[in-house]
């Protein structure tokens, strides 16, 4: 018998039924005295559902109407301050007949709004004559109507969108950037101004876009381009020489510098408003890091971040050299979310990394950085939910270095650990007492780490899927020990597994539903 819950569902309108039963299966199993309560205003609803007789809740009285008008209207409860508007005050509250959504959009549309003409030509609009939605729809349409002409199409553009479509947000700023609906304040030039009627017939017939290699040369003529996005295509990793003297693009995606590629990173700091990902390659290869300062991505609203180094670690290799490249790479502690470092040679991070300024960053990953002893410490980011770190071989010990402060690592949900050979402790608390790291953590995962042999961390109360991966018994212990919430175990290969340290770890495992064991042939029973 599963747990007793209670469900609250706000402003209910699907009638699928398909949607209803996919909701309720969890719920079946529910303990004797569960409860959903749901608020609608769509009887026919609660009949497909078969509740014919719900608590229908009073709308507010007019007293009450009008003291939550005037708090969104005035900003105080009542019209003591503007008595002239009390009387039309009065009449847009009667006609919202006590809705309170009703009564707050049009309080917000006011709020601004003193002029005695004004709010009586609210009140006598036309709007007002709809019957449908009683005073709900007039009123937000009455608040759409305010809107300025430029908000206006924004919304009228997403009418274009089917019901339940789901969509990302910054997929629908660039459908809107392409539309021409934003416009830079130092140019005149929009889409409606490019006098384009229709698209040309020949664009109808090309074929096999998704091959194509090489752009046209003619490319580069098109001075007012804003979004170039050359993601999933053959040009992935090719960038057209002269790109960028493309001065008005905002989106560029995947730079790659170096190899056969002629593109040359200093000319990015022609483009003025780049943002978006920026993906960059070899960076081995720069005698200098004067060119990526002169970029100044700091000034530029990169969201992500991708640096490549070579993976060959010789000789030319200057560690310095490449702690001064990645320091001159630091974006705008404001706009990034997304980085990853590869092949980095230097053995210390500069300091940008893991700065608790970048406030927008959810995700880290850090790959084959062999010269590198110790992680930089990223348990400061505040809003960091996913981190990986990966074939780092020289760092033995992680520590106090990486939490960095106390409490560590407040939003991480997500931290794997793979082929880290020369790793052999792990602690998160380096004796501090009343030391914290980890509260939201729910996926750990630590693969082919076979010295690591001290865990020390405390509990992590939200952990519910360990995968473990050729590593000792002493790690699957100690991470047992520190999270008895676990609902999903996988172990591939651990050694040392036997009978009696599963049983000791099968007594920790309170909650688990599922279990993946392969490659643990020590163990002779389960249970």
């Amino acid at each position: 018998m599963g747990k007793r819950f209670l469900l609250v569902m706000d402003d209910v309108w699907s009638e699928k039924i398909e949607d209803w039963e996919t909701l309720v299966g969890p719920f079946l199993a529910a303990a004797p005295g569960s409860k959903i309560i749901i608020t609608t205003r769509k009887q026919q609803l609660l009949n497909k559902l078969g509740y014919g007789q719900p608590y229908n809740l009073n709308k507010l009285s007019h007293d009450d109407a009008l003291s939550l008008f005037a708090q969104h209207a005035l900003g105080v409860n009542n019209f003591d301050t503007h008595p002239q508007l009390l009387p039309y005050g009065e009449r847009i509250v009667q006609k919202c007949d006590g809705l309170p959504l009703a009564l707050r959009a049009l309080g917000s549309l006011l709020r601004t709004k003193t002029d005695e003409e004004e709010w009586k030509e609210l009140l006598n609009d036309e709007i007002w004559g709809l019957e449908d939605g009683g005073g709900i729809v007039p009123a937000l349409r009455l608040s759409y109507q305010d809107l300025s002409a430029c908000l206006k199409q924004l919304f009228a553009y997403c009418s274009l969108l089917p019901k339940d479509y789901m969509f990302k947000k910054e997929e629908l700023i660039l459908l809107w950037m392409a539309e021409g609906f934003f416009q830079k304040s130092t140019s005149n030039k929009s889409m409606e101004r490019l006098e384009i009627d229709e698209v040309p017939e020949s664009v109808g017939s090309l074929k096999h876009m998704r091959q194509l290699t090489k752009l046209p040369d003619n490319f580069l003529k098109l001075k007012n381009l804003r979004h170039f996005d050359i993601r999933y295509t053959c040009l992935w990793n090719m960038m057209p020489l002269g790109t960028c003297e493309l001065n008005s693009l905002q989106t560029l995606s995947n730079i790659i510098v170096g190899g056969n590629n002629d593109f040359l990173i200093s000319g990015l700091k022609n483009i003025k408003d780049l943002q978006g990902k920026i993906y960059i390659r070899e960076l081995d290869k720069f005698q200098s890091a004067r060119d990526i300062q002169e970029v100044n991505l700091s000034k530029k609203r990169v969201s992500e971040l991708h640096v490549e180094w070579s993976d060959v670690f010789d000789d030319s290799r200057n560690d310095t050299l490449e702690k001064d490249v990645l320091n001159a790479l630091k974006p705008h502690s404001n706009n990034l979310k997304d980085l990853e470092i590869v092949w980095y040679g230097g053995k210390l991070f500069p300091n940008w990394i893991g700065d608790p300024s970048f406030i927008c960053l959810t995700c880290i990953s850090i790959r084959s950085c062999r010269n590198c002893t110790f992680l930089p410490p990223l348990g400061k980011l505040p809003l960091l939910k996913k981190l990986s770190i990966e074939r780092m071989n020289e760092v033995k010990v992680i520590g106090s270095e990486l939490l960095g402060t106390n409490p560590a690592f407040p939003s991480l949900e997500i931290l794997s650990f793979h082929d880290m050979r020369g790793w052999e402790v792990w602690s998160a608390n380096d004796g501090v007492i009343g030391a914290t790291a980890f509260p939201c953590l729910k996926e750990l995962s630590v693969h082919d780490c076979p010295n690591l042999a001290k865990v020390s961390l405390e509990a992590l109360p939200s952990l519910k899927i360990l995968k473990i991966k050729s590593c000792s018994d002493g790690v699957l212990r100690s991470l047992i020990h520190v999270a008895s919430s676990v609902t999903n175990l996988s172990i591939y290969g651990i050694f040392g597994l036997t009978d009696e340290v599963w049983s000791d770890v099968m007594g920790y495992l309170r909650e688990v539903d599922e279990i993946n064991i392969e490659m643990c042939n020590e163990i002779r029973y389960l249970w």
